[in-house]
């Protein structure tokens, strides 16, 4: 948002004069390693270390630069 690729200014021409932010909603979607799965051992292993290193690191909204108030984390598999 800082470098101008995504404006948040409201679309409502009062709102956009006055340079009122609009409602906005970040999705950040996750993956996870579902234990309903026919993977084999060595592939189990290398997502496992995958998803610990994943979880060791920086979260992607923080990455991101996100306000946390205006995040929605979704998991998926």
């Amino acid at each position: 948002m800082h470098s101008g690729e995504l404006t948040v200014t409201s679309n409502y021409i009062p709102l956009r004069d006055l340079h009122i932010a609009g409602d906005f909603r970040f999705i950040v979607m996750e993956k996870y390693l579902s234990y309903e799965n026919t993977l084999n051992f060595y592939t189990k292993m290398i997502l496992n270390l995958y998803f610990v290193i994943k979880n060791m690191s920086m979260s992607e909204e923080k990455a991101f630069g996100l306000d946390s108030s205006a995040v929605l984390v979704e998991k998926f598999h």
